[in-house]
């Protein structure tokens, strides 16, 4: 099932206007680029336990959730 499927459904099923969709997703992937941004440097900093974690997993990811919020505004 996609997301417009799905999106299409719910307003289907509610009657409610979706037309706003692309901007509400594009404010959960820039909440969550927030998050993600203050876990690493959180980590990167020492406030969070060492357990062996490659701090490398982090890199790119903030960029790649705020990229995706800027094509959900376009959409």
């Amino acid at each position: 099932l996609h997301r417009r499927d799905l999106v299409a459904r719910y307003a289907e099923r509610t009657g409610r206007d979706v037309s706003a969709v692309g901007y509400y997703t594009a404010v959960g992937y820039w909440k969550l680029a927030c998050i993600l941004q203050g876990g690493s440097d959180r980590y990167r900093d020492g406030a969070m336990a060492s357990d062996g974690t490659d701090d490398a997993a982090f890199d790119g990811r903030v960029e790649a959730l705020a990229a995706r919020a800027a094509e959900a505004l376009k959409a």
